[in-house]
């Protein structure tokens, strides 16, 4: 049974860290999230890779736990490729090596009919190996929900994998997050139908290179919840893997022979990652450039450099107005001098007052907290970015 998550989040209680460094010797075992925290799936972060060298350097274990749909070799293969010494890790656990032993067990012991419609993407060539997921499952592909026992929700990209009609799912729902077309009847149907569906991938958004945000299964799968519910009662008809469930955090620290008491979670997401170290009894590190970062950096300081800026403005046209001799311009500068000063110098002073400030753009405490009761999660601590120092 999952642990009751905390019911409140108070700032204050949240320790603010500049890196991992300085908590590192508390914990045996540090489980690592992959986007937002070590990379954005192009490229390393900065200062992650020290920090992940530096951990090893010390003895911990070092683990990943991803939400991704990929088995857990081919999330290890990309860490190699960008630069990080994964073949030190003690392993990886994703979402879709979960669902992979889970499925196969199910469908092994008949919990679970073979007839499966297959939603997944489109690989480039280097990553074709990928395709190769469901070998072993035991399923029968097909291409039209009528027929399915089952829907395999692996990507948003194509409809009936592994079947002779693949076809495109007809539109951008990463970008738009919207039931459409084709995919909206497939849905609507599985719900009248009350038809499984199995989630590999229970992230809502993930943060793409550019910095821009892009639907991901998690949110398909909520939509089809919702239309269970219009429907009737489909309680139980969707299973996600992976964070933020207990069961895929103590396969970790089962893998790590790590007690819960000395383990820490990094990772950027409240709803999965720290809500998962909370269901579990794990310490969390919560990175707050991560996917939640629109909401929880702050823009005070651009309004402190605009107040400012009018300030100088406005004191350097009280100056020429002292040189012009008329009294009025000189007074009506003055008083639009001390008006604009006033207001640059009041936002520094709250900017200054905020007791977590990092590099130029501060966190938004008021911000963050109101994420974490949204999401009722509780991290132990959190940091701007994933470094050492």
């Amino acid at each position: 049974m999952a642990m009751p998550p905390p019911s409140s989040f108070d700032a204050t209680s949240t320790q603010l860290i500049f890196g991992i460094e300085g908590i590192a010797e508390k914990y045996d075992g540090i489980i690592l999230d992959q986007f937002g925290v070590l990379h954005d799936g192009k490229k390393a972060l900065a200062g992650a890779r020290e920090a992940v060298e530096k951990l090893l350097e010390m003895k911990k274990t070092v683990m990943i736990l991803s939400n991704t749909t990929r088995r857990s070799w081919s999330c290890l293969k990309l860490l190699r490729e960008l630069g990080f010494p994964s073949d030190k890790f003690c392993g990886a656990l994703t979402s879709g090596e979960h669902a992979w032993h889970r499925i196969r067990d199910m469908v092994s012991k008949g919990e679970l009919g073979r007839k499966c419609l297959w939603l997944g993407r489109v690989y480039p060539e280097k990553d074709k190996k990928n395709d190769e997921y469901p070998n072993g499952l035991g399923l029968e592909f097909v291409a039209h929900v009528d027929d399915a026992d089952f829907i395999l929700l692996k990507g948003l990209s194509v409809i009936a994998k592994g079947t002779g009609q693949v076809r495109p799912i007809g539109y951008n729902f990463s970008k738009s997050g919207e039931l459409r077309g084709e995919l909206k009847q497939i849905f609507e149907k599985a719900a009248r139908k009350k038809l499984p569906v199995h989630c590999l991938n229970p992230d809502r958004v993930s943060v793409l290179p550019d910095g821009s945000l892009a639907y991901q299964p998690g949110t398909l799968a909520s939509l089809y919840k919702e239309l269970l519910r219009v429907d009737g009662n489909g309680k139980g008809l969707v299973t996600i893997y992976g964070k933020p469930t207990r069961e895929s955090m103590l396969q970790c620290l089962a893998m790590m022979k790590t007690e819960a008491s000395r383990a820490l979670m990094v990772g950027d997401s409240l709803e999965h990652d720290i809500q998962g170290a909370n269901n579990a009894g794990v310490d969390s590190l919560f990175i707050a450039t991560g996917i939640h970062s629109s909401h929880t950096i702050s823009r005070m300081p651009s309004r402190v450099f605009s107040s400012t800026c009018a300030a100088l403005v406005a004191a350097g046209t009280w100056v020429l107005s002292a040189g012009s001799g008329s009294p009025k311009m000189f007074g009506i500068a003055l008083i639009a001098s001390i008006i604009q000063l006033t207001g640059a110098v009041r936002c520094y002073a709250s900017l200054q007052g905020r007791k977590f400030t990092l590099d130029w753009n501060p966190l938004d405490m008021d911000a963050l907290e109101t994420l974490c009761q949204k999401h009722r999660a509780k991290p132990t601590y959190f940091s701007r970015y994933f470094s050492w120092h």
